[in-house]
């Protein structure tokens, strides 16, 4: 059995965390229960000034499938890129300190990954959502929006559709080592916010093998706080990745068309949410006499 072990591929799990101590544990739990046992773990702590320490030196010396990292607080894309420096693996598991997998992710992606002759090959998943303030295991997850891509043009799919009808949390995929390695791919460390969207499309543009499993095989957690919260910064930021992808993708010109198109559908949903923030009455009369937006477009932006 050892042996057999031994000649699976290994697939290495990043794990950034930032004062994100009291949902750590869950995380890893989440791993130690995989039924696939061929894994490595790379928590990196950026510089939480929570137990985040404590808690992963505690885990680390159980389970000696996990290393710890630490480095000062440098931001979410800087602790991934550390950890893609790190890895060892065939395989790459981007793993948020909040978020969980289920017990067969890595036993059903690598089988899906494994299965097919052509390379580079990334495999994804649906999944759950459950709120902060559910931490338990045995809370039951609620579905959410669309999750597969389209399978003809993913990268035109992703560019005009994502967190307008298509979303999915960067655990969802298991991505092949070989789509960082061989292309110098990293998470922008200059983008505020959607480097997981700017990097997706990055990797995407290389045209990998797609392979999808329609079960719910990862948990990502909605904090309650944040939902509404930074909404001008994650406004801007995305339209800054999306200012970089056009000028990545300037050859591409069909794919630029679609991301104006997403920008500006992008400006106008948040210029109709700051309306709706301010004066829900005068939205309501406004949409009332257009007939053109729904209120439940204008909260989704939220």
């Amino acid at each position: 059995m050892a042996k057999m072990s031994e000649q699976l591929p290994l697939v290495s799990v990043i794990v950034p965390c930032y004062n994100q101590g009291r949902f750590l544990e869950e995380a890893i739990a989440s791993l130690i229960a995989q039924t696939y046992p061929k894994w490595e773990c790379l928590i990196i702590n950026d510089g939480s000034t929570d137990d985040t320490r404590q808690v992963a030196l505690e885990l680390a010396r159980t389970e000696p499938r996990i290393r710890l990292f630490e480095q000062a607080n440098c931001g979410l894309a800087a602790a991934r890129n550390s950890g893609l420096r790190e890895a060892r693996g065939d395989y790459i598991q981007l793993l948020d300190a909040d978020d969980e997998l289920l017990p067969d992710k890595f036993a059903t992606q690598v089988a899906l990954l494994q299965s097919d002759p052509f390379s580079p090959r990334l495999a994804y998943c649906s999944y759950s959502n459950r709120y902060e303030s559910e931490i338990s295991a045995n809370t039951n997850p609620i579905e959410i929006v669309r999750v597969r891509m389209n399978a003809a043009d993913p990268l035109n799919d992703v560019a005009l559709h994502w967190e307008a009808e298509l979303s999915i949390p960067i655990h969802c995929f298991l991505f092949d080592t070989a789509l960082f390695k061989m292309n110098n791919i990293q998470f922008d460390e200059h983008l505020p916010n959607h480097e997981d969207w700017d990097c997706l499309m990055r990797i995407l543009a290389l045209k990998p093998r797609l392979r999808f499993d329609e079960r719910k095989l990862a948990v990502y957690r909605r904090h309650l706080n944040s939902m509404s919260a930074g909404h001008h910064k994650m406004h801007c930021g995305f339209l800054m990745a999306i200012r970089k992808q056009q000028e990545l993708l300037r050859l591409q010109p069909e794919t630029c068309r679609l991301l104006a198109k997403r920008a500006m559908r992008l400006r106008r949903i948040y210029w109709w949410s700051r309306i709706y923030s301010n004066s829900p009455r005068f939205f309501d009369f406004v949409r009332t006499k257009l007939g053109r937006l729904e209120k439940s477009d204008i909260r989704s932006a939220d």
